[in-house]
């Protein structure tokens, strides 16, 4: 290996660590200022066995993903829920959590309102409105699936009255669902393909992620500068959260063949 390839690697190695350190202790802070789930089921007992298991434990493995890769915190922000609730909207990479903010100086900050939704059970759509003669998109609606694929639950999020650029900020939001879907997808391909490196992908006719991914990453179509750089984020994130768990040594080899996220078209 020559100088220039180790220096690369060494900081390659050393950023990696770095942001998965950081991603854990956001993650960690995060389950620190959510308040659990409650319902009101008028019934003593109900209550008390729905609350045995309330808890939100954000360190549980992501389902069909290896134990030792975290999920992490893609987005937040102020929205409005179903049009008239104003909630606080956590985006993760394989949920999303609907909260409600408390009283300034409350700990925690949010409570939960409604269940965990999971990335790879949602479908959304933009929502158009007319204005000044241009359709643009005020809003997304959800539909949440079943194991069967089902639809079991619809609603919708909207932008804040207040939010000055109310079109910017249902689009940032889109972009970060498809991160997080992409994501998901990425690390659940990986843990069927431990040995194999995210770049081969895209050759995998078999995977997940040939289903939810961009048209833009199929072979010999042109990918926008967002799908670029949404594509280049998932894959960044995916090899830095399973960056120690895959074996790099700062003694040996930093590269990480396995973790190598560029792409076969040279993105």
């Amino acid at each position: 290996m020559s100088y220039e390839s180790f220096a690369k690697n060494y900081v390659l190695d050393l950023n990696r660590s770095i942001r998965q350190r950081e991603e854990l202790e956001k993650l960690g802070a995060l389950a620190g200022s959510i308040d659990v789930l409650e319902m009101d089921y008028k019934d003593d007992d109900m209550d008390r066995y729905f609350k045995m298991f309330s808890q939100l434990n954000l360190k549980a493995p992501m389902l069909n993903c290896l134990p030792t890769h975290s999920r992490t915190l893609i987005h937040e922000g102020d929205l409005r829920f179903k049009d008239n609730i104003e909630v606080r909207v956590f985006l993760l990479t394989d949920m999303m959590l609907i909260c409600k903010k408390l009283s300034k100086g409350s700990s925690p900050l949010y409570k939960l309102i409604r269940p965990k939704y999971m990335v790879d059970r949602m479908i959304y759509f933009p929502k158009l409105s007319s204005r000044n003669n241009k359709d643009i998109m005020v809003a997304l609606i959800f539909v949440l699936l079943d194991e069967v694929g089902t639809s079991c639950h619809c609603f919708t999020l909207t932008e804040l009255a207040k939010e000055p650029n109310p079109q910017g900020t249902i689009k940032i939001w889109e972009q970060k669902l498809r991160e997080a879907k992409l994501t998901y997808d990425l690390g659940v391909w990986f843990a069927k393909n431990p040995s194999r490196d995210l770049s081969e992908v895209e050759m995998d006719s078999s995977s997940d992620y040939g289903i939810s991914a961009n048209s833009g990453t199929k072979t010999g179509v042109k990918q926008s500068s967002d799908d670029l750089n949404i594509e280049r984020e998932a894959r960044e994130r995916v090899a830095a959260m399973l960056h120690r768990s895959m074996g790099a040594s700062t003694e040996y080899d930093f590269s990480q063949a396995s973790m190598n996220t560029d792409s076969f078209d040279g993105t």
